[in-house]
Parts: C-alpha cells; sequence; structure tokens
C-alpha cells in the first residue's frame, strides 16, 4: 500500500518571509491598526447605545466622523495587514506534536480563535460598509461581540508571545542575510495598506474623494454634504412614507435638553 503524504512542518518552508522577524515587524502594524480601530469602534457603541454612568460628548459636530473615519481606515488597512501576517506566520499552524503541553495547547487555541475571529470581524466590516448583507446576522450587534473576542484573544497572544516577539525584534535576533527581502516584505504590505486606505478614505476626507475610487460614499454629491451610501429608493423605502407626502403617520421627534422638533 502507498503511503500518504505527510504534512509539512516549518522547516520545509524556505522562504525568508516566513521569518519570526516579520511575524513580529507585521504583528506591530496589525496590532496597532487594531486597537485604534477597536477604540473608535468602542466609541461609536457608546454613542449609538449610551451607559448613564458614562457620558460621551456629543461635540465637536464634525467629532464623530472624524473618529469614524478612523474607524473604516484602520478597518481597511487590517485587510492587507492580516493577510501578509498570516502568509509570515502559516508555516507555524504545521508545528508539531499539535498537541503538546497544556501551555501549547492554550497558545494554539487563542491563535484559533484570534485567526477566526479578525478575520469574521473584517470581512463584515468590509462588506458593511460596501452594503453588501450577504451574511444572515445583525451586522452591528455581531460585529461588535467579535471585536471584543478579537481584542482579548490579541492581548492574550502577546501576553503569551511577548518573550519571542522582544528576541525577535531585537538587533540580535535578526538574521544579516536576507534582512533586505524582509524589509522589503514588510514594507510591501504596508504600502499596500497605506494605498487602501488612499482608495477608500474620500468618503471622510473631502479632498481626497479624487483619488479614492473605491469609496463607498460621497459627500460631495451627497444632500447637504452628508455622506450617505444609498437613497431612499435604493433602501427600498416606500414614497409614501415621505414626510411630505402627508401621511401623519410618519412622524420624526428629536428631543433635546430644554427644546425639540418634530
Amino acid at each position: 500500500m502507498p503511503r500518504l503524504p505527510q504534512p509539512p512542518v516549518p522547516g520545509d518552508f524556505t522562504s525568508p518571509v516566513h521569518d519570526r522577524t516579520v511575524v513580529a515587524r507585521m504583528g506591530l502594524w496589525l496590532g496597532a491598526a487594531f486597537t485604534i480601530c477597536f477604540l473608535t469602534g468602542l466609541l461609536s457603541h457608546l454613542h449609538q447605545h449610551p451607559v448613564g454612568w458614562l457620558p460621551i460628548p456629543t461635540g465637536p459636530v464634525w467629532g464623530y466622523r472624524v473618529t469614524q473615519g478612523i474607524h473604516v481606515a484602520t478597518g481597511t488597512a487590517s485587510v492587507p495587514l492580516l493577510l501578509a501576517k498570516l502568509y509570515a506566520a502559516y508555516p507555524r499552524f504545521f508545528t508539531r506534536p499539535v498537541v503538546g503541553s497544556p501551555v501549547v495547547l492554550l497558545e494554539r487555541a487563542s491563535i484559533a480563535v484570534l485567526v477566526g475571529s479578525s478575520v469574521l470581524m473584517v470581512s463584515s466590516g468590509i462588506a458593511n460598509v460596501a452594503g453588501w448583507y450577504v451574511f444572515g446576522f445583525g451586522f452591528t450587534r455581531v460585529h461588535y461581540a467579535f471585536a471584543w473576542v478579537a481584542i482579548g484573544a490579541l492581548t492574550m497572544h502577546v501576553a503569551v508571545k511577548l518573550p519571542a516577539i522582544r528576541d525577535a525584534l531585537s538587533p540580535a535576533g535578526a538574521q544579516v542575510s536576507s534582512e533586505e527581502g524582509r524589509r522589503a516584505f514588510v514594507a510591501g504590505a504596508v504600502g499596500v495598506a497605506a494605498g487602501a486606505v488612499v482608495l477608500t478614505v474620500g468618503s471622510t476626507v473631502p479632498w481626497l474623494e479624487p483619488l479614492s475610487v473605491l469609496r463607498s460614499r460621497r459627500p460631495s454629491t451627497s444632500p447637504l454634504g452628508v455622506p450617505v451610501n444609498r437613497t431612499a429608493a435604493q433602501a427600498g423605502i416606500d414614497p409614501a412614507l415621505d414626510p411630505g407626502s402627508g401621511d401623519d403617520d410618519w412622524v420624526v421627534s428629536v428631543r433635546g435638553p430644554g427644546a425639540g422638533r418634530t
């Protein structure tokens, strides 16, 4: 009976890109993007679901646009950074034994949770920006939940790997040979992430709108300059519900301290 081929081991991958220094450097960029994206997303959630013991200021009026522009920008940048990090690190998925000590088992479980939650969080966020709701769940609630899962798994991963990260980033940890190739890979991944941001950030930064060919919202052609991504007709809203149609069943009331408008 012919012998079945054996799965590879990390040593079978000889590219200098699959190096712990590249993995650590990409981790720094991705960790920074994830952290900023998480904090700005948390701010958005608190604006939409306020809690009494933590008042969130409503001004300046342009503040929310800035924070959520940063949120979308860092989320967009996370896509190429995440792919580059996974490409550099994936040979380590073939490390054997698959199930070792409890510490190794915990580490592998945290990596599996981190990768799965990160992929779902980033992909659902990009789909939401594009208005492509192909998933069968409510975006806001699931995206928010997986953001906490991802940031928790990231924190655990960094805590477990901190000695290895420090060693990989130290001058003694870097190999002189092929260093130029590793630097080029990291620079290329960061450059692609920056390019992805430029091609989409025009929804938030008006003067970059001509360059942002992949933007989903166009402030310059939107009512009152507010960057909306679909018209009422595209959203399937019944024209009979137009407040100018005389239908008294359609009412919007806005109330604030000492004033209100209907």
